[in-house]
């Protein structure tokens, strides 16, 4: 979690935020606490680091995770599905092109 950038340390506190009824204490205090910041940081870099958890500790896997794992894999997949199109490219270079306008707008100067 330390060489993090910015934005995935914001998402790595707020992963653990979850954990502290969303609090953010000084989180080293308690080993519990340093076994909720590696998870945390498991999940960042690793989609399925519970399943590789729970293999290596000979678990098996519950119903419920197993729905919600199966949903948030679909949801991914129609993402990537969608990102594929044409129609989504076309919208993300039209959006491009209005923000490099627009950035251009405000770097000339009045006069």
């Amino acid at each position: 979690s330390e060489t993090l950038s910015s934005n995935d340390c914001e998402g790595y506190f707020n992963m653990l935020t979850k954990f502290s009824q969303g609090k953010r204490i000084n989180l080293d205090q308690t080993d519990s606490w340093q076994c909720f910041g590696m998870l945390a940081a498991g999940r960042k870099s690793n989609d399925r680091f519970e399943d590789e958890v729970h293999s290596l500790a000979g678990m098996k896997s519950m119903y419920v995770r197993d729905v919600q794992v199966d949903r948030c894999l679909r949801i991914k997949d129609k993402k990537r599905a969608r990102q594929q199109t044409d129609v989504y490219k076309d919208r993300k270079k039209v959006k491009q092109m209005a923000k490099l306008q627009d950035s251009q707008k405000s770097l000339t100067l009045p006069g």
